[in-house]
C-alpha cells in the first residue's frame, strides 16, 4: 500500500503501565518507534472499520459483487 505523506500531529494520551511496557517490547522486536507502532495500529483499525462497513453494504445489497469471471472477460484476460 502506497503511504501518502500527510501533516503529522502531537496527540499526548494516557496508557496504562503494562501496555507501554508491551509497546516497548514490540518496538525492539520490530525495529520500530512506539509512536510508529501506535499509528500503525490506528491505521489499521481505520481500516477495519472501512471494511466492516463495506460488509455491510454488500450483505444489505447497497453494494453489488461482480464475479472474478465477468471482470477479467471485460478487461480481456
Amino acid at each position: 500500500m502506497e503511504k501518502i505523506k500527510t501533516k503529522l500531529n502531537t496527540v499526548t494520551i494516557e496508557i496504562p503501565a503494562y501496555l507501554i511496557e508491551n509497546l516497548k517490547k514490540e518496538s525492539k522486536r520490530r525495529c520500530k518507534t512506539v509512536e510508529q507502532i501506535i499509528a500503525e495500529v490506528l491505521e489499521d483499525r481505520q481500516d477495519f472499520v472501512a471494511a466492516e462497513k463495506q460488509m455491510k453494504d454488500i450483505k444489505s445489497g447497497k453494494t453489488k459483487l461482480i464475479p472474478q469471471k465477468i471482470v477479467k472477460k471485460q478487461l480481456g484476460l
